[in-house]
């Protein structure tokens, strides 16, 4: 996963966001998964408005929130992710959850 990682970070350097993505989703499904790629898996999807819609993405950001809810919270806002990721219904129950608006 380490070697993934790495390689991924060097796609998104150059914006192929979907190779990047694919090269971490085989260890997203893991829950033992690294806290560094969840997150980075996280950072490249909602690059990709198809990949923002998918249940992978909001599956990523229910373990995200289990594993560390307060880098989960300090995802959403300036100068990190759009506030438009709670489109999906379901990042959105995970955000309530969180209880991140307080």
């Amino acid at each position: 996963w380490q070697n993934s990682l790495k390689l991924a970070y060097v796609f998104a350097r150059f914006r192929d966001y979907k190779y990047a993505a694919s090269l971490l989703e085989p260890f997203i499904k893991d829950k033992s998964v690294d806290e560094q790629l969840l997150f980075s898996y996280i950072t490249i999807c909602a690059q990709m408005p198809d990949k923002i819609k998918s249940r992978g993405f909001a599956g990523a950001m229910k373990l995200a929130n289990e594993k560390n809810s307060k880098r989960f919270c300090n995802l959403f806002g300036e100068p990190f992710l759009s506030f438009q990721l709670l489109d999906n219904p379901f990042v959105k129950e995970e955000y309530v959850k969180a209880n991140c608006g307080k």
